[in-house]
């Protein structure tokens, strides 16, 4: 009984280790989109890092979509136009 639990125990440490470092990386994929979004704004408009920033976050809001996602469609259209 004890082996399985210590079995149980090291399988339910290894998942939440993989569930911890997908996120993770998620959560550094979404940061450098927002980066490179915030840049192409301040290239596009002229306008500097805090207002491109709190644009996307504007557009965010009133699209009610998570800021990468924006950012992903601003960089997008960077890339095809």
């Amino acid at each position: 009984m004890a082996t399985g639990v210590l079995f149980a125990t090291r399988a339910a440490l290894a998942i939440e280790s993989g569930h911890r470092e997908r996120h993770f990386r998620s959560a550094v994929a979404a940061r450098d989109v927002i980066g490179q979004a915030t840049g192409v704004l301040m290239e596009r408009f002229g306008i500097d890092a805090g207002t491109a920033l709190s644009l996307l976050a504007q557009v965010s809001r009133e699209r009610d979509q998570t800021l990468a996602a924006v950012g992903r469609r601003v960089v997008k259209t960077r890339r095809d136009g």
